[in-house]
């Protein structure tokens, strides 16, 4: 799914009228038909009261449709008008809506007046073609709106928010925010996807020939955007056809992140794993990991001296291993001798690569929490100002920076980006990104592209985490009940797959 700015996502609606021969009024038929389907999927109660307030542009003039289609539908609405004159096809709209007596309309200071019913507000004022501060009615309105305990479903974004960055004047605080044909980016950001609530997306059936001319160079991963590269073990497989992988990881109070990372890995399909620990944790994972080959050091608290061989196909070097001078040496060793492109660094690597400002391999995958990442390369004032310096460190170092969040940002080395759909608030927990860590590498190893690596793992370990989740609950599950429903996410994803199939999610 491409991720289109507002003036992209208007180039988009004015290719889709030429291409399939269509109206404007047409188009927001359509779309308001997906929508109003939406809302009563989210609050199918046939009690409550919709109170619809619409502004003069297109966003009202869906909201005027959503309306006139939820009367149709038997539901109780009351439409709220804050200009009495707007685009044509609102206009049009406003005129159906007058010749029917089941719809009260009214202006907003009788709305502010009135006494509401139990019911939900539909925020319709503004769409993503806002550039500039509220003013007038539509500021009181927004603020309005933010006063009262109602549930509120914004129309595409919530009315005041713009759809890259956050700005500085009063948004509407969405209960839900119904996003039409793709996913907004500030969405996508703690500072502004906090006023769109829980976040839905309908397809209204825009050309998709657009996505070819016009393509994005950020992509929200969903299913379909794994479906292409997937790959499907042949009848003849064995074990040297999918890749050796290694993972260096551990220390003495730590060994829990090298079982958690190897673990993971041999989830990953790769043919073969191996992983590096000091002599601390050798019969651990051996007894822990009997399908892994293990090496140990000589010293017995941490990494220090042991010779990683330049053979494997990818390896994973960071989870657990502390951060010392010892580890510090052997890791520019390392650096020395391997190359940056079948490289994976987090944790405790890249700590140490940020207090002794060390030089990450060009190609290799980095994959920082955000206080790793503003050790790395400086503090943010925001999420979204976070994410332009992750992109333009991924240009200047020239590797590919996997920034973890609840919308993980993967930007490679050419700085095309990719937001992941998958996981929810149960991964914020101990281990979750070593599992990751393993995952990526283990995938790495397998002949997938460093851009098929990632985004592959980022939509399996968030699935594997939302599966986990819904049996288990957020509160309850724990890293290695990720590891252990990343099979169930293997298995949906291929069946997706094969049965043709697209997720939008």
């Amino acid at each position: 799914m491409h991720i289109y700015n507002g003036k992209e996502s208007k180039l988009w609606d004015e290719f889709t009228l030429t291409d399939q021969g269509l109206f404007s009024w047409d188009l927001m038929e359509r779309a308001s038909k997906k929508l109003t389907e939406k809302i009563l999927d989210i609050y199918p109660d046939m009690d409550l009261h919709f109170y619809v307030i619409v502004g003069p542009g297109n966003n009202g003039g869906d909201g005027l449709a959503i309306a006139r289609m939820l009367s149709e539908q038997f539901r109780s609405v009351c439409v709220i008008l804050l200009q009495t004159k707007g685009s044509p096809e609102y206009e049009q709209n406003l005129s159906l809506i007058k010749s029917k007596s089941s719809i009260k309309i009214c202006n907003f200071k009788e709305f502010e007046n009135s006494s509401l019913k139990k019911g939900i507000l539909i925020d319709a004022i503004f769409g993503n073609g806002l550039n500039r501060k509220p003013e007038g009615k539509n500021e009181k309105a927004i603020e309005y709106i933010n006063t009262l305990d109602y549930p509120i479903i914004s129309i595409d974004l919530p009315s005041g928010m713009i759809p890259d960055v956050l700005p500085d004047w009063e948004i509407v605080k969405a209960t839900h925010t119904i996003m039409i044909q793709s996913v907004k980016l500030s969405a996508l950001f703690e500072e502004c996807g906090q006023f769109y609530g829980n976040c839905h997306i309908v397809d209204i059936g825009l050309s998709r020939s657009f996505l070819k001319n016009h393509p994005s160079d950020k992509v929200y991963i969903t299913q379909t955007t794994i479906n292409p590269f997937l790959k499907t073990r042949t009848v003849f497989s064995h074990k040297g056809a999918y890749g050796h992988a290694a993972l260096a990881c551990g220390s003495e109070s730590m060994i829990g992140a090298a079982i958690l990372s190897t673990k993971a890995c041999l989830r990953s399909g790769a043919g073969l794993v191996t992983c590096y620990v000091p002599e601390c944790g050798y019969e651990i994972m051996q007894m822990s990991c009997p399908e892994s080959m293990c090496i140990s050091d000589i010293n017995d608290r941490h990494l220090k001296s042991v010779d990683i061989k330049d053979s494997f196909d990818a390896i994973g070097i960071g989870c657990g291993i502390g951060n010392n001078p010892d580890i510090r040496d052997w890791l520019i060793g390392v650096f020395k001798k391997l190359k940056g492109p079948g490289m994976v660094l987090d944790a405790d690597a890249l700590n140490i690569i940020s207090q002794y400002k060390i030089k990450i391999p060009e190609g290799a995958i980095i994959t920082p929490h955000p206080k790793e990442f503003d050790r790395l390369f400086g503090p943010s004032n925001s999420g979204y100002e976070r994410y332009l310096l992750q992109v333009k460190m991924a240009k200047l170092h020239k590797i590919n920076i996997v920034l973890k969040g609840h919308y993980t940002s993967f930007v490679n080395d050419e700085g095309d980006t990719w937001f992941n759909s998958t996981g929810n608030p149960g991964m914020a927990c101990g281990g979750s990104g070593d599992v990751l860590t393993g995952l990526i590498t283990g995938i790495l190893a397998q002949d997938y592209t460093i851009d098929e690596a990632v985004i592959l793992a980022l939509y399996i370990h968030g699935l594997a985490g939302d599966i986990a989740a819904a049996s288990l609950s957020q509160e309850a599950m724990t890293s290695m009940d990720i590891i252990n429903h990343l099979g169930s996410a293997w298995k949906e994803c291929h069946a997706l797959k094969n049965s043709g199939t697209n997720i939008e999610k």
